[in-house]
């Protein structure tokens, strides 16, 4: 009950503030981590927690660095198992006590958090609402993307129509030309951090004491590059298979496959569906699932630029 009189002591204080803050779950995401952190405080984010995962490919010395320069709570996190609902509270309770945040984002480091255009993320996400859901899209890259040379944010390739599959069941997951980059995916949360009870698995829903404000926002839109190079492709599915063998994993059917199919050694065929050649492309857009999108792209960009 004590949350739920916190909650109503912001709601009602007209003096409040509105601290804006990011928490962020990384391993060995040293290829987006930096674009993430730089883009989100250029684009209203004043505090961020990160826990790092035992990150082997530099990820942790670019946060340190980054720690610099802005407001980053850093937490090491070294165990073998995958529990995304326990550290992003966690995550959620350090930055309401440590760094008095009062909105909190629930971020991936592959997920980029764009604003309508002339809006800032702290037009959106402050006052009463209890939980805010904001819809995310995957971005597609073209085949070109397999090699070391081509930088993920040159891709403008949005799933603006998802593909509606069936409900992902070990069955349907099995089936060997499944792509799930141009899948349907979840929405992402942001909570108020007072009289929050926990953010739950995937960061895609939470649980507050005051539930009956939550509110679906338009104003904002979750850009989502969760595949980019094989090699960084490559790399998850090694961590998804050591979060298996280390015991508890919070972890979605796909993940299985990946691992079925790098066990079998056909893990490059699978990233192959993931992106798209320009056949592909064509064909997708004819049908109007792909289209043009590049304002998460200028926004990173310029952010790396500043």
């Amino acid at each position: 009950m004590l949350g739920l009189f916190d909650y109503w002591m912001y709601r009602l204080n007209p003096a409040k503030k509105n601290k804006l803050g990011m928490c962020i779950l990384v391993k060995d995401e040293h290829d987006i981590i930096e674009d993430n952190i730089r883009y989100h405080a250029a684009a209203g984010i004043e505090a961020f927690v990160v826990t790092d995962n035992a990150s082997t490919d530099g990820t942790r010395d670019i946060l340190s660095k980054l720690s610099k320069e802005f407001d980053i709570l850093i937490v090491d996190e070294p165990s073998t198992e995958f529990l995304q609902a326990q550290w992003t509270t966690d995550m959620a309770i350090k930055a309401k006590q440590e760094q008095q945040v009062d909105w909190l984002l629930c971020c991936d480091a592959d997920e980029f958090w764009v604003p309508t255009k002339g809006k800032s993320l702290k037009d959106v996400f402050k006052g009463g609402a209890s939980i805010i859901n904001c819809e995310r899209h995957n971005m597609v890259m073209p085949e070109e993307a397999s090699g070391s040379g081509f930088d993920y944010m040159d891709t403008t390739l949005r799933v603006v129509n998802p593909v509606l599959f069936s409900k992902q069941s070990k069955a349907i997951l099995s089936q060997s030309e499944l792509s799930v980059s141009v899948a349907k995916v979840g929405d992402k949360v942001a909570v108020n951090t007072h009289g929050l009870v926990r953010v739950k698995a995937g960061n895609h829903n939470a649980k507050h004491w005051w539930k009956w404000s939550r509110v679906k926002t338009s104003d904002v839109e979750v850009y989502h590059y969760p595949f980019r190079s094989f090699k960084r492709f490559e790399c998850q599915v090694k961590n998804i298979i050591g979060n298996i063998a280390g015991g508890k994993a919070e972890l979605g059917q796909h993940a299985y496959r990946w691992k079925d199919l790098y066990e079998k050694g056909t893990l490059k065929e699978e990233y192959d569906r993931l992106t798209v050649s320009k056949d592909d492309e064509n064909t997708l857009r004819k049908y109007g699932i792909l289209a043009d999108d590049d304002t998460a792209r200028d926004l990173v960009k310029a952010a790396r630029a500043s």
